[in-house]
């Protein structure tokens, strides 16, 4: 009996197992069968997907080089402005070899490329009833080819830009040897580096008329060495640095008679001009003149002020390397005169080194010389002599003011070598930068006293 009920359990336990293990494959099997039919919906799903795709580029255009060589075609409202491209076009009787622009709002576009068949460039008005307001390609939209002219290396000898054009856009005729350029005046801006040379080939115009514009950027006719002459009549105009930089051959400037914008540093450094109308400034007169502004013109031998003018203004080496200019004459009627600080002294005197004033009210503005409590000690002006009427405030002030009297080898080895331009305060050493790269604090010059010479008016 006993083995009888042993045999028994045994039957119960193997059962129950058999049952267990069928559970678990049943279980595992269902895992399995939910597994494929989720597959097997998502490959539904893709499929569907594959359909719509293949049904929307069946109503596609069938070229395929229509958006990336040829013509794009339009986008959507959000996206980016649609880029035409074109190749021989026939406009108003002239063939171009290829054509580029992009809308920027309804009914106006950018003008990006034109290449003319010829050495003539005649940039139209209008193009497939859009008119052109902007020439040249927005540097920020391709770095790749942001030195890339407008002609894409085409030579052209001329130009001659359409009436509504009102931005000429960076890099847009650089590096092209191009002698004659016609602006209609509806031009307000011209972007930076827009005329610029590369060396080889630069700019070749000889004049060209600036006075409707209102901004000149940026190294916009830097090394145009044919350039002889421009006139700037716009009162609001912005001149950026180095706008007409190293135009060796510019001897006539011809600037506003009343200036509302600003001519910013250095706009008119290592020209050739010869005489200087300075503008007459209102309001707050150091927002109007940068520094630098006629630094190393050689042959810059007479500027003229006007009259009754409240404040005149000189920055910081405005007339640093002028050679041929020795004297500024200030007229009566000027409320006050500053003097920025110059490279002038007994042993380096390539700058202005006489000021004459005709009036006996004029003040005179120079620099502060500070001691070693940094308290202003002595009035300090880069001059080595006043001319002045008899007991006026520009002679009370010439008695009491201090000048450079020599630079020390420290720094006429720097002048020497074209550094920049450093001003003299605070003290009679300052910490400089070696020709290493290293710091260290040395004597740049010694003081000597303004000679003054009085004078009856």
């Amino acid at each position: 009996m006993k083995k009888i009920r042993n045999f028994k359990k045994h039957q119960t336990v193997v059962a129950l197992l058999v049952v267990s293990i069928l559970s678990i494959g049943c279980s595992a099997q269902t895992g399995q069968n939910a597994t494929s039919a989720k597959d097997s919906r998502q490959q539904q799903e893709e499929k569907s997907k594959a359909e719509v795709v293949s049904s929307s580029d069946a109503t596609a255009p069938s070229d395929a080089t229509a958006s990336s060589d040829a013509v794009t075609g339009l986008q959507d409202e959000d996206s980016n402005p649609a880029i035409v491209k074109k190749t021989d076009v026939v406009i108003q009787g002239r063939t171009y070899r290829y054509i580029e622009y992009e809308t920027i709002r309804p009914g106006v576009i950018r003008l990006r490329y034109i290449v003319p068949q010829d050495e003539v460039l005649v940039v139209p008005s209008t193009l497939d009833g859009c008119s052109v307001e902007e020439l040249g390609k927005d540097p920020e939209s391709s770095i790749k080819e942001v030195y890339v002219n407008i002609t894409r290396g085409q030579k052209v000898k001329k130009v001659v830009i359409g009436r509504g054009v009102r931005t000429i856009k960076a890099n847009a005729f650089c590096n092209m040897d191009v002698s004659e350029v016609v602006l209609p005046k509806s031009l307000k801006q011209i972007e930076e580096h827009v005329f610029i040379g590369d060396g080889n080939s630069y700019c070749k115009i000889q004049k060209i008329n600036l006075d409707w514009v209102e901004k000149i950027g940026y190294s916009a006719f830097m090394d145009c060495r044919n350039l002889k002459k421009i006139r700037l009549r716009n009162e609001k105009v912005v001149v950026e640095d180095g706008a007409f930089y190293h135009c060796s051959r510019l001897t006539e400037i011809k600037l506003p008679k009343t200036l509302k914008g600003r001519l910013e540093d250095g706009c008119f450094k290592e020209t050739g001009v010869k005489k200087i109308r300075w503008p007459r400034i209102t309001g707050r007169v150091k927002k109007h003149i940068g520094e630098g502004l006629f630094s190393r013109c050689k042959n810059l031998k007479k500027v003229e002020f006007p009259k009754n003018q409240k404040h005149i203004y000189i920055p910081e080496g405005t007339f640093d390397g002028c050679k041929k200019l020795h004297k500024l004459v200030i007229p009566k009627g000027t409320g006050m005169v500053t003097y920025g600080s110059h490279h002038c002294a007994d042993n380096y005197a390539n700058s202005v080194t006489t000021l004459e004033f005709l009036g006996a009210d004029t003040k005179v503005r120079g620099e502060k010389y500070w001691g070693k409590k940094q308290k202003a000690k002595y009035d300090f002006i880069t001059i080595k002599k006043i001319i002045a009427p008899k007991n006026s405030k520009a002679a009370r002030y010439a008695r009491k003011a201090k000048c450079i009297k020599k630079f020390t080898r420290f720094q006429l080895r720097d002048l020497k070598r074209d550094y920049s331009h450093r001003s003299y305060y605070p003290g009679n050493a300052k910490t400089v930068k070696s020709t290493t790269g290293s710091v260290s604090e040395r004597k740049l010059f010694t003081m000597g006293k303004v000679k003054l010479v009085e004078r009856k008016y």
